[in-house]
C-alpha cells in the first residue's frame, strides 16, 4: 500500500485551487455599464453586481431577468427598489446581509 504524504500533495492542490479562482475570476469580470455599475455574470442564469438605477432596472428586466435579491438594510430604500423591481414585472426579495466581525 502506496501512502502519500499530505505536504507533497498540498502543492498541487494549491495549484489547481489558483487556477480554478483565477479562470472564475477571469470568466466574472464586471461589464461596464452607468445604469448597471460592477455588474458581471456569474453562470448562464446568475448575475451580481451593485445598486442599478432605475433604466437599469428595465435594462435587467429586458435581458430576461425574474428575480432581483436586495441585501440592503435600509427599509426605506428596501421598499422603493421593491415597488420598482414588481413594476416590471420581476419578482423582489429581500435579505439583510452584514459580516460579523469576531475579536481574537
Amino acid at each position: 500500500m502506496i501512502r502519500t504524504s499530505s505536504r507533497v500533495l498540498l502543492p498541487y492542490f494549491l495549484v489547481v485551487l489558483f487556477a480554478v479562482a483565477w479562470g472564475e475570476r477571469a470568466w466574472c469580470l464586471p461589464k461596464r455599464g452607468l445604469d448597471l455599475p460592477n455588474f458581471g455574470q456569474v453562470t448562464n442564469s446568475l448575475y451580481r453586481g451593485a445598486q442599478p438605477s432605475a433604466d437599469g432596472f428595465a435594462r435587467l428586466q429586458k435581458m430576461g431577468v425574474g428575480l432581483v435579491i436586495n441585501f440592503r438594510q435600509d427599509p426605506s430604500e428596501t421598499a422603493l427598489e421593491k415597488c420598482r423591481v414588481e413594476s416590471l414585472g420581476m419578482k423582489s426579495l429581500s435579505r439583510n446581509f452584514y459580516a460579523v466581525i469576531a475579536d481574537l
